[in-house]
């Protein structure tokens, strides 16, 4: 073994590597897997190719071992990023990004910074390359104090519990652990003096103004999690599902007031003794609707303050076609929108809805109602979609028509219809090979229920690699475009690219190997970029 490898002998020398768990000998009593490295990114390069390969770009890392509270081991944390240019004579050191940090307690019931407490550095600044400061503050809105001693299934505190192999001679068992949400983020300026920016977060907080926006389940929610690998007796309830309601607040001269209420998944999760929990929550409208797992993360409503009198609200209906069943295992579905409706109070009440219908077999969108106020149909459309006959081919999702209407109903009058044609097919009816946008025709005959008659079509070409290379519109308006390289036995880095309109006017843009657009001139104006991707004159 070489001198000072990570050993239980040289722990001291690698404070934050679980040399425990590495195996000494041709003997080994660790069975389970555990993936961890003893060492650490210092750099990362990215490279390209024109005609030889050439390094473009480089970001540099570096790391600090925080000081670690009496009786624990230091952490490894992230110190600093600092983009570089490509080397050479001229290259360009930018700032540093630098990250600051601050101990919190893992453990509720102990001290940070006291044995046992298991303090953990949590990024609490953020230094940018171009002077600014972002400072970011952490809370337990719902405590954890006092520790629940039972009914993990039913808590609503900050905390959780996790069975855990403590360090020494102490056995696994169960013990608490704290969660900490964001409650403020401050931007500051510290070169030009601008007024700070704050953005302040509230969990379960009170009704919204004296308006219907109660919440039936103010704490924050825990699941049972799901695995088919873990020893029963080592899961609890310590799936984080977060709060139904949030409320953030943006602080400027004119201040923004948004609160969300989400869905987090709760609905059959497991409860002591055998059952499961019924979990529903009430949308803006007043509806109940049942807290789904799969619906976990998505919002159901959202509330904009608008004034001490008005209100924005908008309201999500969700649904979902399964697309593979493994129960008991497990059933995977497909989640999309299927109503929303949006409602201001501004002066007087008015709503408007959107409605969506999909393909169960692939999700794709066939018909979206637009009623733009409910309380009248005079203003209502509806836009009905076809598709490419994919041919079990990955292009399932190509539109192929779409037409408006006043309401999507057999018979009704077409508003304005187009049509899509890729890869080169002029009937509509060839399966598409690469899915390129070739043709798209609009339908100048609408009359009625009359058959489409379409013209004014706009024609796209493209070349081998699947660059544009020329547009032709109505009215005889083309533009094509040439690129250097411009074809090429494998795809080189692009150095140039000349857009030339109807009119000849042919502006050039220069691109660098990364790929950044280093210059550009026309009949008017000149610009550059310096290495680093910054403006560096006009």
């Amino acid at each position: 073994m070489p001198q000072n490898a990570p050993s239980t002998g040289t722990a001291s020398l690698y404070p934050d590597t679980p040399v425990d768990l590495i195996c000494q000998s041709s003997y080994c009593t660790k069975y389970s897997p555990s993936f961890f490295s003893t060492h650490r990114l210092i750099r990362s390069e990215a490279w390209g190719y024109d005609g030889v390969s050439k390094q473009i770009s480089q970001v540099n890392f570096a790391h600090f071992f925080s000081s670690p509270p009496s009786g624990e081991s230091a952490k490894l944390a992230l110190f600093a990023v600092q983009p570089v240019g490509a080397p050479g004579a001229s290259q360009l050191v930018a700032p540093a990004a630098a990250f600051g940090y601050t101990a919190m307690a893992n453990r509720p019931g102990f001290a940070t910074g006291t044995a046992g407490a298991m303090s953990y550095a949590r990024l609490t600044e953020i230094y940018s390359e171009t002077g600014g400061k972002t400072v970011i503050g952490y809370g337990q809105p719902s405590g954890c104090a006092p520790i629940p001693a039972a009914n993990w299934d039913t808590q609503t505190k900050d905390c959780f519990p996790q069975y855990w192999d403590p360090p020494g001679t102490t056995p696994p068992g169960w013990a608490a652990f704290n969660k900490y949400l964001t409650v403020a983020v401050q931007e500051q300026d510290l070169v030009g003096g601008s007024p700070a920016v704050v953005t302040a977060y509230a969990y379960a907080p009170a009704p919204l103004d004296g308006n219907l926006v109660t919440i039936a389940h103010p704490g924050a929610a825990w699941a049972k999690p799901q695995s088919w690998v873990a020893a029963a007796g080592t899961l609890s309830w310590n799936e984080y599902r977060g709060y139904e309601d949030v409320e953030v607040v943006a602080y400027s001269a004119n201040p923004t007031r948004t609160r969300y209420r989400v869905f987090r998944g709760m609905n059959g999760d497991p409860v002591v003794g055998g059952g499961t929990k019924s979990m529903s929550i009430t949308d803006g409208d007043g509806t109940s609707r049942v807290d789904e797992r799969w619906l976990r993360g998505t919002t159901s409503t959202s509330w904009r303050v608008v004034s001490s009198s008005s209100l924005e609200r908008s309201v999500t209906d969700w649904g979902a076609d399964v697309t593979l069943n493994l129960s008991p295992y497990g059933v995977a579905r497909r989640l999309s929108v299927r109503e929303t409706r949006d409602t201001s109070t501004e002066s007087t009440t008015k709503v408007s809805r959107d409605r969506f219908e999909y393909d169960p077999a692939n999700g794709n969108l066939l018909r979206h109602w637009m009623d733009g106020d409910v309380s009248s149909a005079s203003d209502d459309s509806c836009q009905e979609l076809t598709y490419t006959n994919a041919g079990g081919r990955f292009a399932s999702g190509l539109v192929a028509t779409e037409t408006t209407k006043p309401a999507c109903v057999a018979g009704a009058v077409v508003a304005a219809r187009s049509r899509t044609m890729y890869d080169g097919d002029l009937t509509g009816t060839a399966v598409p090979s690469k899915g390129l946008t070739t043709r798209t025709s609009i339908d100048t005959g609408v009359v009625g229920t009359a058959a489409p008659s379409y013209s004014l079509n706009t024609t796209t070409a493209y070349d081998s690699w699947g660059r544009v290379t020329s547009v032709s519109e109505p009215a005889t308006c083309a533009t094509t475009l040439a690129y250097t390289p411009a074809s090429s036995t494998m795809p080189e880095v692009m150095t140039s690219m000349v857009t030339t309109n109807s009119k000849g006017h042919a502006p050039t843009v220069t691109y660098s190997t990364a790929g950044l657009d280093v210059a550009a001139s026309d009949a008017v104006d000149d610009g550059r970029r310096e290495r680093c991707g910054r403006v560096d004159g006009v």
